[in-house]
C-alpha cells in the first residue's frame, strides 16, 4: 500500500475506534458487559478486587464512578481491537483489489494496435 493509503487507513482506524467506543458507552450491549466480566476474570481479578475494596469506603457516587470508569476502559480496549480488525480487513481487501487490477492490466492489451 502507498504511504497516502496507510495514513488514510490509520486515521480511519482511529476515528472508527472512537465511534465504536462512543457507541458502547451510550448503548452498551449485554455482550459488552460480558467482555468486561471476562476481562476481569482472565487478566487482573486481584487488581480489580483490590480497587473495589478501596473504593468501597467511598460514597456511592464515587464508587459508581470508579466502576463505570473501569468498564469504559474495557470498552475502549475492545473498540481498539474491533477497529484494528476492520483495518486489517480493509487492507486485505485492498491488496486483493490491487492484485485483480494488475491481473486485468496484464490480460488487456495496452493499445488497439497491439491486438492482432
Amino acid at each position: 500500500m502507498s504511504l497516502t493509503t496507510d495514513i488514510f487507513v490509520n486515521i480511519f482506524a482511529e476515528r472508527r475506534t472512537q465511534e465504536i467506543y462512543k457507541s458502547k458507552c451510550v448503548r452498551p450491549r449485554f455482550n459488552d458487559f460480558l467482555n468486561f466480566v471476562y476481562d476481569i476474570q482472565d487478566d487482573n481479578q486481584h487488581d480489580f478486587a483490590s480497587m473495589l475494596h478501596q473504593a468501597w469506603k467511598k460514597d456511592d457516587a464515587t464508587f459508581g464512578l470508579i466502576i463505570r470508569e473501569r468498564i469504559k476502559h474495557c470498552f475502549l480496549e475492545v473498540a481498539e481491537i474491533e477497529a484494528d480488525e476492520e483495518k486489517e480487513e480493509y487492507q486485505r481487501l485492498n491488496a486483493i483489489s490491487h492484485r485483480l487490477s494488475d491481473l486485468m492490466r496484464e490480460r488487456t492489451p495496452s493499445s488497439v494496435g497491439d491486438s492482432r
